[in-house]
């Protein structure tokens, strides 16, 4: 069976009695869907990869060693007292290219950094604004 071009799909059936019981989660929840699909899994337990999805959602991940213009005592309070004060950040104005910078805390481990990279990915894809 040929393999399923990335978004080619439409979600055709969604099963309602697993959706979140408010109308603001039905629709996100559909949204959320629509992103698996985009990203074609075909299980549920399949792990999206917010790495590659960051790529479609126009969002640049740097690494925090080249941010230029940071004094070293903000660089030492991030990654010292500070670093559980932060997971990661987006710019907030788009590059003149349209694409977002996301500065993740390189001190948090592979999880947590796939964690804050999906919000910002959601943040993208599931919300109005992004």
């Amino acid at each position: 069976m040929a393999e399923k071009p990335r978004g080619a799909g439409i979600i055709r059936a969604v099963d309602t009695e697993k959706l979140p019981p408010t109308f603001k989660g039905r629709q996100y929840e559909v949204r959320a869907l629509g992103l698996r699909d985009f990203a074609g899994l075909r299980r549920d337990d399949e792990a999206l990869d917010p790495f590659e999805l960051a790529y479609f959602a126009k969002l640049m991940v740097i690494n925090f060693d080249e941010i230029a213009g940071l004094s070293e005592q903000t660089r030492e309070h991030l990654l010292g007292v500070g670093v559980s004060d932060w997971s990661g950040g987006t710019s907030s104005r788009p590059l003149p290219n349209g694409w977002r910078l996301v500065i993740l805390n390189p001190k948090h481990g592979r999880s947590r950094n796939n964690a804050t990279l999906m919000e910002e990915v959601c943040h993208v894809f599931l919300s109005s604004t992004a």
